[in-house]
């Protein structure tokens, strides 16, 4: 019945009904032994993949010249409105995760008819001053090795 409104809920319920799970291991360790707890396992995936990438050179980065950088004025010509934020906010996507503010799509799209104003003005403040707010530059981060190993 979610179909048409959580384009996962059909993968989710196929997932719930197939009879196999598809599991790691037991794995080969650098040593050459067999590796069974999920924990000897990371390490040997991580032990593996850091031998086969190489490291770049950073030595010769090209400096970028003083006259290659935008000024604050490069943006001066974006005409942003309230409609174009309504928009992007129709846009949203439910099924997809929270951001680093821990705000869910549908949350933001409940609420948008009453945020798109003050929206609009921190756009268009960052676009005339050439500021990006530090809380927009973060990310959310996950630590692959700890959920597999059960933390």
């Amino acid at each position: 019945m979610k179909i048409k409104n959580d384009s996962k809920s059909l993968f989710a319920y196929s997932r719930s009904r197939t009879r196999n799970k598809v599991h790691v291991g037991p794995v080969y360790g650098n040593s050459g032994s067999m590796t069974a707890s999920d924990f000897e396992m990371v390490n040997s995936f991580n032990g593996h993949f850091a031998s086969v990438f190489t490291t770049e050179d950073i030595s010769s980065i090209p400096t970028p010249s003083v006259s290659s950088v935008p000024s604050h004025n490069t943006f001066s010509d974006v005409n942003i409105t309230q409609h174009y934020v309504l928009q992007g906010l129709s846009k949203l996507r439910v099924d997809k995760a929270a951001g680093p503010d821990e705000v869910s799509a549908r949350l933001l799209i409940e609420i948008k008819d009453n945020i798109v104003y003050p929206l609009f003005v921190i756009f268009w403040k960052s676009l005339d001053e050439g500021v990006v707010p530090d809380d927009w530059k973060s990310a959310k981060k996950v630590l692959c090795s700890r959920r597999a190993i059960g933390m």
